[in-house]
């Protein structure tokens, strides 16, 4: 069943959207033109369904919202997959864009709905339930991780409503202290290779915070509030040296603790860096992948990859609707280096 899901993904892979296809779409202008390039991908059917509905006018946030929809249903159809063919690393696999969905609905939340342009709804890996169904009665933060505890969801306890009413960033930090504390080092030893990917996570989030505090600097002694210790490999000494701005401290610490060469220019801000670094990761999943074609590799690359060219789709959307020039846009791509 294994090499029937890895079989599965290589072929959903190979109808993403590559490098070229991005530059294609920077250089497309007309709203209409880029939902019709979307058809020849992975998004055809998302593509398909706008473009069949004759008396809706095709915009820029309707090609975005095919992109998302496209998202969601890739996301859905992997859970099942993983589910059905992995079921040992289904919760493993799965909790990171689970604790992601948490926060969206927290914020949205919080917000009362003003900062989107739609009715936010919660997606569950975790839990059996149609899309929303269970979550529009939640009208508050407290209410909605109220619920979530009451249907025993695995992360529920790594939540504090009272914390994140005073202080959300806080709190956001917590969850995540708790989630790389609490629930991985439990379930990565069942899969060593996921290990090392959530490694990678850790330092990556503590690298992006990092470079966060170079423009609000904490007092000295209170990086804990933003350092998350757990299974990562930089140190809360090394992650106050990248935060108090030495020129080449990122690079010299991803190279010694991640084993990744990035130029320390990048060092100019905290997403072009964090960004580099994740074109990196991808391309070393890649490799390893390539070494152990049906093993967890194939799972972990191809979320990888996914949401990558995913995000790499929006900047081209955005980029081209800017007027940017392609090759302006190409500097962002993750997947530029694939």
């Amino acid at each position: 069943m294994i090499d029937y899901a890895v079989t599965r993904l290589a072929a959903l892979k190979s109808r993403f959207p590559g490098v070229d296809f991005l530059v294609r779409v920077v250089e497309t202008r007309d709203a209409g033109s880029l939902l019709s390039l979307l058809s020849d991908t992975v998004f055809k059917e998302e593509a398909e369904s706008f473009i069949a509905k004759s008396e809706t006018k095709i915009t820029l946030p309707i090609v975005l919202r095919a992109a998302h929809n496209g998202h969601i249903r890739l996301r859905r159809f992997f859970s099942r997959l993983v589910k059905q063919a992995f079921p040992e690393a289904f919760s493993l696999l799965l909790a990171r864009w689970e604790l992601e969905e948490v926060k969206a609905a927290l914020r949205y939340l919080s917000s009362g709905g003003a900062a989107y342009e739609r009715r936010f709804t919660f997606i569950s890996y975790m839990l059996d339930a149609k899309p929303g169904h269970l979550w529009e009665a939640d009208k508050t933060p407290a209410q909605f991780l109220a619920s979530l505890e009451h249907k025993g969801h695995p992360l529920a306890s790594f939540f504090d409503p009272e914390l994140y009413s005073r202080d959300r960033v806080r709190a956001e930090l917590e969850m995540e202290r708790n989630f790389f504390n609490g629930f991985i080092p439990e379930k990565s030893m069942l899969l060593k290779p996921s290990q090392t990917y959530f490694q990678d996570q850790l330092d990556l989030l503590n690298i992006h915070n990092a470079f966060l505090l170079r423009e609000s600097p904490l007092e000295e002694g209170n990086s804990e509030q933003i350092f998350i210790s757990g299974p990562g490999r930089i140190t809360e000494a090394e992650f106050m040296r990248i935060a108090k701005g030495a020129p080449g401290q990122a690079a010299n610490i991803a190279r010694k603790k991640i084993g990744i060469n990035l130029d320390p220019a990048f060092e100019t801000s905290s997403i072009r860096f964090s960004r580099e670094l994740k074109k990196a990761l991808l391309h070393g999943y890649r490799m390893k992948n390539l070494l152990e074609p049906s093993g967890i590799w194939a799972f972990l690359y191809f979320m990888e990859g996914m949401e990558a060219m995913v995000a790499d789709l929006k900047l081209a959307i955005y980029f081209g609707s800017a007027g940017a020039p392609p090759e302006q846009a190409l500097e962002q791509f993750c997947m530029a280096r694939e």
